[in-house]
């Protein structure tokens, strides 16, 4: 865990900023989200904050301080979501904005110093993973059973299977 709250502390700004009005929109992602769940994988290289139903003031700030500041600004290919890259304190964040989707109602927090983050449920994790198809996704998906589950793995046959088992944990 004093991993993930690393991760988490090192990009507390971005996450302040995007939530100074009072949002409740954005939650932490991806592998740290997992690392927060307590599975075992590589060390993430970025920390993805997911902004769901993103507001007015939210896009504007993106749009402002993301695209001035020189940020990457990309449309995913893989997902179809606009995706803002830029790093706090050495660490990458990519800020995906959430249109299709609701937000997790039940999500567990994060707590670090002065601050609590909300993060993403395994099985949201791993349906993104299983949408964007990629090769990456797929080995990290094996990777997360093999470290954590290798002793219920051998009659897994494929990907889904896979995402399954995890997400029924």
């Amino acid at each position: 865990m004093n991993k993930t709250i690393e991760f988490i502390s090192r990009v507390a700004p971005v996450i302040a900023v995007l939530t100074a009005k009072g949002e409740t929109n954005v939650v932490v992602g991806g592998s740290v989200a997992l690392m927060a769940h307590g599975l075992s994988l590589y060390e993430p290289q970025d920390v993805d904050l997911i902004v769901y139903q993103p507001t007015e003031r939210q896009l504007q700030l993106l749009a402002r301080d993301f695209e001035e500041a020189c940020a990457k600004v990309q449309a995913v290919p893989y997902s179809g979501h606009k995706v803002y890259k830029t790093k706090s304190m050495g660490v990458g964040v990519d800020v995906i904005l959430e249109w299709e989707n609701q937000q997790p109602e039940t999500m567990l927090y994060v707590h670090g110093f002065g601050w609590s983050f909300p993060v993403q449920p395994i099985g949201v994790i791993l349906d993104a993973k299983q949408r964007y198809a990629r090769i990456k996704d797929y080995v990290q998906i094996r990777d997360l059973a093999k470290d954590n589950f290798l002793d219920r793995l051998d009659y897994l046959a494929n990907k889904q299977e896979l995402c399954d088992f995890i997400s029924e944990l």
